[in-house]
């Protein structure tokens, strides 16, 4: 039944894309270093945002412009302030042939499990 459901959606059950908490994010990224890519508009990333993250906002284009730059083989963290954009971007690497793509969800969650912003 679920790979009906989630074939009407044009998704696949072996999706390279992993939704992990906040928490999960920083236990994880202690071990598996990658990018980090937020998503959000430009107003939104000066008001704060991960530290070494780079920005591109995804509703914008820069993140189309952006992802072709990207190295397939490594790994990418991607956030927004909620999580929405993060995974309309997510899903756009992972029609690319990314692989290691981790949808780390909304800006406010990482700040609360203690992750460093600037």
């Amino acid at each position: 039944m679920i790979q009906k459901i989630l074939r009407l959606f044009g998704l696949k059950s072996d999706t390279p894309v992993k939704k992990i908490s906040a928490q999960e994010f920083v236990e994880l990224y202690k071990t598996q270093k990658g990018t980090i890519v937020d998503v959000r508009t430009q107003s939104e990333f000066e008001n704060g945002h991960l530290k070494n993250a780079q920005k591109a906002d995804v509703m914008s284009g820069e993140f189309a412009r952006k992802m072709t730059h990207f190295d397939a083989r490594k790994i990418y963290y991607v956030y927004c302030r909620s999580g929405g954009r993060s995974a309309r971007a997510c899903n756009m690497l992972a029609k690319k042939g990314f692989k290691n793509i981790y949808n780390i969800g909304g800006f406010e969650a990482l700040k609360e499990a203690g992750f460093t912003i600037r």
